[in-house]
């Protein structure tokens, strides 16, 4: 791979976007302001064959869009498709980046596939990139292997994404103001530990600590005056007021690689309360967490501890928004794609 006499690094993202999700945004936005330039290409034989000589690096964030089907047939093909383009690829120069958001899809339909393509991913591609502390040492507990070529560029905060605009208020939501107020956004996927978490709040929060519940799990009716349901997905200034209103960010989850919420309530530096997992763990700064294990009773200790007046640490709470930022992010991953352009 080349670049060109200014230094910059073209690079194609697969996908280019997702609606919805705004880091992937700020995450190629970054690389630009890092002397990356966007060329992207469709990443098929004839458009590989094309830009051979252009020094494009290929960075694929969600690998599986390549091989997803309803048929486990269909899917087998499409990932030996896809393998034969990597090859091929890689013949005729190009760099591959593997954006390593999650060790495995949220939702696996053909687990032997996934598993397989993780492995080939991690022989296969120059770079892997890891967006938080976790992910390596979690595929190497799943795969007992690493990638060839690895970096650490942790995931960023959302920046200007998120703007509160006053739709909601605590007035507006009947939360008196010196409650403390919890806010969880549900979309009661399994592996996001929310029906869990709202059965630990109704049977240990007392009248006088709020939740805040956005989303699907708004959509039932809780016989409950401190849980303030909003129901369905919200605008950015939307859920953006109810985060600011809250005191807390609740992220309940019961596996994660990585977590862009957790990156939400770095942007609104807000404390959290959290399962007690790997990645809480590595990247909550001191004092600025609450870890819970829901199957050892310690969510109780969770509320006590709030309603015993426990507040976070400010200072802790401003250097993380410092620290994980898209900008240092991308800093790390130029460093080591510079250094695979120049050594091989």
């Amino acid at each position: 791979m080349q670049t060109n006499q200014n230094k910059n690094i073209y690079f194609s993202a697969y996908p280019p976007g997702v609606e919805g999700n705004p880091s992937i945004d700020l995450f190629h936005k970054s690389l630009v302001d890092k002397d990356f330039v966007s060329r992207q290409i469709e990443f098929t034989f004839k458009n590989l064959w094309k830009n051979r000589a252009d020094g494009i690096v290929l960075l694929f964030h969600w690998p599986s869009y390549f091989w997803d089907s309803s048929s486990q047939i269909k899917s087998w093909l499409k990932f030996l498709k896809f393998v034969l383009k990597v090859k091929f690829a890689k013949r005729l120069g190009y760099k591959l980046l593997w954006s390593a958001h999650n060790t495995l899809p949220h939702n696996v339909v053909f687990k032997r596939i996934e598993r397989c393509s993780r492995v080939f991913i991690m022989n296969s591609f120059h770079l892997i990139i890891n967006h938080s502390l976790n992910a390596s040492q979690e595929r190497y507990d799943l795969f007992g292997m690493r990638g060839k070529r690895e970096v650490n560029a942790i995931h960023g905060h959302y920046e200007d994404i998120y703007t509160p605009e006053g739709t909601f208020t605590r007035e507006s939501l009947g939360i008196p103001e010196q409650s403390k107020v919890i806010f969880l956004h549900a979309n009661m996927r399994d592996y996001k530990g929310d029906a869990e978490f709202i059965d630990l709040f109704i049977k240990e929060a007392p009248p006088h600590i709020y939740m805040i519940l956005m989303g699907k799990g708004g959509a039932k009716t809780f016989n409950k005056e401190n849980i303030k349901c909003v129901e369905g997905y919200r605008s950015n200034s939307e859920m953006a007021d109810l985060i600011s209103i809250s005191d807390f960010f609740a992220l309940p989850y019961k596996r994660i690689t990585t977590s862009g919420a957790f990156f939400l309530s770095v942007t609104f530096k807000k404390p959290v309360i959290a399962t007690d997992l790997p990645f809480f763990r590595q990247h909550a700064f001191p004092g600025t967490c609450l870890f819970y294990n829901s199957e050892k009773g310690s969510f109780a200790n969770v509320i006590k501890e709030i309603d015993s007046g426990w507040t976070p640490n400010s200072a802790e709470l401003d250097n993380m928004k410092s620290f994980y930022t898209w900008s240092n992010a991308s800093e790390a991953i130029k460093k080591s794609v510079s250094d695979i352009l120049k050594n091989g």
